[in-house]
């Protein structure tokens, strides 16, 4: 099964456009149906996924997304992590 995941899904590189397919129970009718992001970073195949709003609170695995062939947001959109506040 794993095998087959990984011809299924390549492996997404740092830099590269993704697609975030919502949920229909989480958004309503007006929202979009997807999030558009970038890869800052990949750590033992779970990817981070940013926006030009901000990163995104969880890790992905990569059946989760779809790689773009365009590019719409570069890596250096992404603004820095803030530290929480104390």
């Amino acid at each position: 099964m794993k095998s087959s995941s990984e011809e299924r899904f390549f492996p997404g590189k740092e830099g590269e456009n993704v697609k975030i397919k919502i949920s229909d129970v989480v958004r309503a009718r007006c929202d979009l149906r997807c999030i558009l992001g970038v890869i800052p970073s990949v750590n033992d195949n779970l990817y981070e996924i940013g926006t030009k709003e901000g990163r995104l609170h969880q890790l992905y695995s990569r059946n989760q997304f779809t790689i773009c062939k365009e590019v719409f947001i570069q890596a250096d959109d992404v603004p820095p992590v803030q530290p929480l506040p104390t």
